[in-house]
């Protein structure tokens, strides 16, 4: 006289009878009529079918779904359920890796059943990746206003561009084109290049390696030299910089190498067998680079002495008495004089001040 049923999801109305029998025949049958409540399927779901990488807060709905008491949820990979899942409306956020898919939700009841799901597909831009740079690729400390740029890229509404140290961006930083300045100082490095939305996310970087030449500079000229008649007379130069030349000069005039002068285009020049007609020259040295200025040395006079006369001395009074004095000429002499005196003929000591061609003695 009683029964237990379990109603599947998949169960609809109709009735319930019961017939009452014995050995002999049955009874009169009786019946209960009974209404199944199923879910009904999901409608439409309304919200944004193309978002960016990183939009957050993006609202997707549907309306109230018959027989259902829940609704589940689910989003493309990367995106995340922020608030709702359970109800009839979520809020979702989209990382920057999140791709393209379906936002799908379906309606169930209390005891697990579920109705027909309903679907969005979403189409989610990422940024592309950076193509290649065009700019100079080497350039020279100094040298102002070089354009570097890339084509736009898919889902960017801004560029990152970074240089190296000693390089600044005078203008176009954020858009697909810089220009930019290298100063004395600047040094080699990468100019490089982010392409990003404005939710921050970005695409794949590009670089281009720059070399920067440094220009000509002389840390240590020449310095003056004094030599004999018919010595080497050397002049040297320190420098740095890329691609260096040099040029020596005497009294302005290039030099080249021949005769007495060798290294004319080295940072270290010889004059051989210096002679008196050298003496008072002007020696300086230009040094060429790859890159402009060239540099100029200060400049370096050489002087070259005669060779050493001693000449002839000649007393006035070649016999003197104690107390008296006498002057000593010195005629036909070449060179710095210095007087000196002795008692025994053997060792000598200088004269404090004689230098001159006449020596007056005393007592």
């Amino acid at each position: 006289t009683s029964i237990t049923v379990n109603f599947g999801c998949s169960a609809t109305s109709g009735n319930i009878t019961v017939t009452p029998s014995s050995g002999s025949g049955s009874g009169a049958s009786s019946s209960l009529g009974v209404t199944v409540t199923g879910v009904s399927a999901a409608g439409s779901i309304t919200g944004s079918s193309a978002v960016n990488a990183g939009d957050s807060g993006v609202a997707y709905s549907i309306s109230s779904v018959g027989g259902a008491s829940t609704y589940t949820w689910s989003v493309p990979s990367g995106a995340t359920i922020a608030s709702g899942q359970g109800t009839t409306s979520i809020t979702v956020n989209y990382s920057c890796s999140a791709v393209g898919g379906t936002v799908q939700v379906t309606p169930s009841n209390v005891n697990g059943c579920g109705g027909g799901a309903g679907s969005l597909s979403v189409t989610v831009t990422s940024v592309g990746a950076a193509g290649s740079i065009s700019g100079l690729s080497t350039v020279c400390q100094g040298q102002t206003n070089v354009t570097y740029s890339i084509g736009s890229v898919s889902g960017a509404t801004t560029y990152i561009w970074t240089v190296p140290s000693g390089v600044s961006i005078t203008s176009g930083q954020g858009t697909t084109s810089i220009t930019v300045n290298y100063s004395g100082l600047a040094v080699s490095g990468n100019v490089q290049v982010a392409p990003a939305n404005g939710n921050g996310c970005t695409g794949a970087s590009s670089n281009l390696s720059i070399t920067v030449n440094t220009v000509p500079n002389i840390s240590i000229g020449p310095s003056p030299v004094i030599v004999c008649v018919g010595v080497s007379a050397n002049f040297t130069v320190t420098a740095t910089g890329t691609g260096l030349s040099y040029q020596w000069q005497k009294n302005g005039s290039n030099l080249s190498d021949g005769g007495t002068i060798s290294g004319s285009g080295t940072a270290s020049l010889t004059v051989s067998n210096a002679g008196t007609g050298d003496s008072g020259a002007s020696f300086d040295c230009v040094v060429s680079g790859t890159c402009s200025p060239p540099a100029t040395s200060s400049v370096a006079t050489l002087t070259v002495s005669p060779t050493s006369v001693g000449g002839t001395a000649g007393a006035a009074s070649e016999s003197v008495c104690n107390g008296d004095g006498t002057t000593i000429t010195l005629s036909g002499s070449v060179g710095a004089i210095q007087w000196q005196s002795s008692t025994d003929g053997v060792s000598y000591a200088s004269i404090d001040g004689a230098t001159n061609t006449t020596l007056a003695t005393g007592a």
